[in-house]
């Protein structure tokens, strides 16, 4: 809140003669108080734009002027690592997601791939065939799930959609064949 004093502050002899962040401070408590105070003082402290800018979003936040929750972390994340950190764009897709942009399978993807990890999501569909029905299987995988199938015995010369097909095989032919060695949701591979 702004004060309204009488007098402005350059007639009283404590304020002669002063410059600097101390003098400003003084200045501001003599013609504000409560969040104004605050908010000036931050702008009086804090040269750094994004500095200065990530403590007015804190403040904001302190006085419940802050809406979206996602969208706060989505600019602290902004504000204190840059556009390009991984904290960012994680900051981003937990946003994209709390708006109903991104589905839970397309927001797991895209942390998985922005933290460079392997990932699968393997889904089956039944479809209508001539003959009747039939089941479709679709894999979605990101370009680290290829990569981890090359540096684990599958051959780097093979277009993606064929190791995955051979992937696929082999992991289809683990799980009838009662294997220990089956991935499953606790291993490094799916998390």
């Amino acid at each position: 809140m702004t004060k309204k004093p009488f007098f402005p502050h350059w007639v009283f002899p404590r304020f002669w003669g002063g410059s600097g962040p101390s003098y400003e401070e003084e200045v501001a408590n003599y013609y504000y108080e409560g969040e104004d105070l605050e908010r000036a003082l931050i702008n009086i402290h804090h040269t750094d734009k994004n500095k200065r800018e990530l403590e007015h979003l804190k403040l904001d936040k302190k006085y419940g002027l802050v809406d979206d929750e996602y969208e706060y972390e989505l600019n602290v994340a902004r504000l204190q690592h840059g556009e390009d950190s991984k904290e960012y764009k994680i900051a981003k897709v937990e946003s994209d997601w709390a708006e109903g942009e991104l589905s839970d399978l397309e927001k797991e993807e895209k942390i998985a791939t922005i933290n460079e990890e392997p990932w699968v999501n393997v889904s089956a569909e039944l479809v209508e065939t001539g003959d009747g029905r039939g089941i479709s299987i679709v894999p979605k995988y990101n370009r680290y799930f290829i990569e981890y199938l090359k540096k684990n015995g599958y051959s780097p010369l093979l277009e993606e959609d064929e190791l995955v097909r051979i992937w696929l095989t082999d992991f289809y032919a683990s799980v009838l064949n009662g294997d220990e060695d089956v991935p499953n949701e606790d291993d490094d591979l799916y998390e």
